[in-house]
């Protein structure tokens, strides 16, 4: 095994061990979101550059610490400007790990939570583009499982048209809670709405209520999208 493998192999690793840091917290922890990413500057069609290295990323991380939502939520008072990053926020060279949330804090409704994946660094012969397809692929798989499995009230993943290069919404009914998860490029954002718990116990009337969410969970995605630098 040669210098070079090893040092790809190491930059695996700790994206992984990033990466799944983050996918732990609850659910799936979004002006860019209808553009088609293109190839970076100096990058042949195949994705890489004419060295034959992969070619950078369209996107190296976020205007701000974390994004600024714009979007009143009407169930959600608190999610507007600025969120607050929670202690699964990392960075490396290899990739911007951001996890925040607007509201009262962590575990308390309701609130808004977001995450954006900015894959940076290209490891081996794929290109950060691939990476970010990867894990979004990954966590739609992981979501259809959840949804296949006994006793849990996750809805399978439905495609979201028209945001980003690939999107989903997946539903939460007696969590009272739903999620989108959108690819642009080489970054993977979701936006989780925890809506405030009520008294309503029949499933079917909880969807409704999350399906109306919809249009809200979409339109504070491309808020996140439009963070992304």
């Amino acid at each position: 095994m040669t210098t070079g493998t090893r040092r790809g192999d190491t930059f695996r690793a700790g994206r992984i061990g990033l990466l799944t840091a983050l996918f732990l917290v609850p659910s799936l922890l979004a002006g860019c979101a209808g553009q088609d990413a293109g190839p970076a500057t100096g990058a042949s069609p195949s994705g890489s550059t004419e060295s034959g290295s992969p070619a950078p990323g369209r996107w190296t991380g976020l205007k701000a610490k974390c994004p600024v939502l714009q979007t009143p939520v009407a169930d959600v008072p608190a999610a507007t400007g600025e969120g607050q990053p929670t202690v699964t926020y990392q960075e490396t060279q290899l990739v911007l790990g951001a996890a925040c949330t607007w509201g009262p804090g962590a575990g308390q409704r309701p609130r808004v939570d977001a995450s954006a994946i900015v894959f940076k660094t290209p490891t081996g012969d794929k290109t950060v583009d691939q990476d970010a397809v990867a894990h979004i692929q990954g966590v739609e798989e992981r979501a259809r499982q959840r949804a296949d499995g006994a006793g849990d009230d996750a809805t399978a993943p439905e495609a979201e048209p028209g945001l980003g290069d690939e999107a989903f919404v997946v539903l939460e009914p007696k969590s009272e809670r739903l999620s989108l998860t959108v690819r642009s490029a080489n970054a993977v954002v979701s936006v989780v709405v925890h809506l405030k718990q009520s008294t309503e116990t029949d499933p079917g009337k909880l969807a409704d209520r999350l399906r109306q969410q919809r249009p809200t969970v979409a339109t504070l995605a491309r808020d996140v999208l439009d963070d992304l630098k």
